[in-house]
């Protein structure tokens, strides 16, 4: 079973880091709206109504639990608003602009801020000092709102970080936050594409670019579907329903909330609603991959397997340009011992990013899993050309290493 559960997996108590941007101006825009506007699907004809997602209610869920509301998940408590406000009152009387106010208070408190994967509210995460990508976001939002100042959020598309708990497999996603300047005025005779702002970052990185931005509802979706996958691998399934459930109130039809209230129907014994989830999801939702490649795996568990066919046909027509996408079907496919259609999705990797190492790394694990080790020394030296970092260059050489000792053994 597979999902993006957008919770950070990054290993280690990296700090976080803050970047300053300055207005781009229209020439550049033009570039960036190419770049990084999301275009959505067209699924359905906009005249007709969306009907809304088939959620069914069991009484084996349980009575709904008290869950927060938006607003709490920002809230601090009276000290730390305290802790804030006063250092907000010295600064503003240096002329120090109030997003810049937020940053260096953040940049100051930072400094023992250690990541850890829970995702926690605004108020835990001051206070424990520490959190997930997810957490520091909803932190800087809190901080922010103190200080009036604007938060936009990016979800920032790079390499998917995997996990996993028994038989769940947990994707991340990385999201960021933005503070726009207050004070900013633009020049009557000039044409800004933003104004100036700064990014609040845990792991930046020049090889991620950003992906779509993100609403504060759909950040707040994230929130409670973070929550649920949590519950997910604790299997307690009654919890992740409701939270996954308010996850949809609000972004209405997210594939993932989708995807995973289908996953926590299956694993209650309600395959009818799972599968009504999948095929709803697949007509009305706009990214269709990970629902696919999830009812591919369902209909496959209970021996549909011409449908599971077909669904995998459907894969193989999708015009997916992003190779993480497909790195991430790949993966999922050498899990499962599936080494031909984690080839094909090797093959695709390489074929839309033939400067990644990691289409290469994965083509010579299938090679030597086949018994071909002369094939997959091949792939991990072309992996290795491709490598931008030493840390995984070394990696790559410490395979073909191994693969010598192996040839040399056998």
């Amino acid at each position: 079973m597979l999902w993006d559960a957008d919770r950070a997996a990054m290993p280690g108590n990296t700090k976080s880091n803050l970047f300053k941007s300055r207005p781009f101006f229209l020439i550049f825009l033009l570039l960036l709206l190419q770049a990084c506007v999301k275009i959505p699907k067209a699924t359905h004809s906009p005249a007709v109504q969306q009907p809304l997602a088939p959620i069914e209610y069991h009484s084996a869920f349980g009575e709904k639990p008290h869950l927060p509301s938006a607003d709490r998940l920002f809230e601090l408590t009276a000290e730390q608003q305290d802790s804030f406000t006063q250092y907000l009152t010295l600064q503003q009387s240096y002329g120090t602009p109030a997003h810049e106010i937020v940053t260096d208070y953040l940049t100051q408190f930072n400094q023992d801020f250690n990541y850890y994967s829970a995702t926690l509210t605004a108020r835990d995460a001051f206070e424990k000092r520490q959190g997930n990508c997810l957490s520091l976001a909803i932190l800087t939002t809190a901080i922010a709102r103190l200080a009036a100042v604007e938060v936009g959020y990016q979800l920032m598309d790079m390499r998917p970080v995997y996990s996993k708990q028994g038989q769940v497999v947990f994707t991340a996603q990385h999201v960021r936050s933005i503070l726009y300047d207050p004070d900013y005025v633009s020049k009557t005779d000039t044409i800004v594409f933003m104004r100036p702002l700064i990014i609040i970052d845990y792991f930046p990185t020049n090889r991620s670019s950003i992906k779509e931005m993100v609403s504060e509802n759909d950040f707040v979706s994230m929130y409670f579907r973070n929550i649920a996958a949590d519950a997910i691998a604790e299997r307690d399934y009654k919890k992740a329903f409701w939270l996954a459930d308010e996850s949809l109130k609000y972004s209405p039809n997210n594939s993932h909330a989708l995807n995973m209230l289908a996953v926590i129907y299956e694993n209650m014994g309600y395959q009818q609603n799972a599968e009504q989830l999948y095929q709803y999801g697949l007509k009305y939702s706009q990214e269709e991959l990970e629902l696919l490649s999830n009812y591919k795996s369902f209909l496959a568990r209970h021996k549909r397997y011409q449908e599971a066919e077909l669904i995998k046909q459907r894969i193989e027509q999708i015009n997916e340009p992003n190779p993480f996408d497909w790195l991430k079907q790949a993966d999922e496919e050498l899990a499962m011992n599936n080494l031909d259609e984690a080839l094909r999705y090797y093959n695709k990797v390489i074929q839309l990013a033939p400067y990644l190492h990691h289409g290469y790394a994965g083509k010579a694990k299938i090679e030597f899993l086949r018994g071909n080790t002369s094939r997959a020394k091949i792939a991990f030296k072309k992996a290795k050309e491709m490598t931008v970092d030493e840390e995984t260059s070394l990696l790559m050489r410490a395979k073909l290493s191994a693969l010598n000792d192996y040839e040399s053994q056998n």
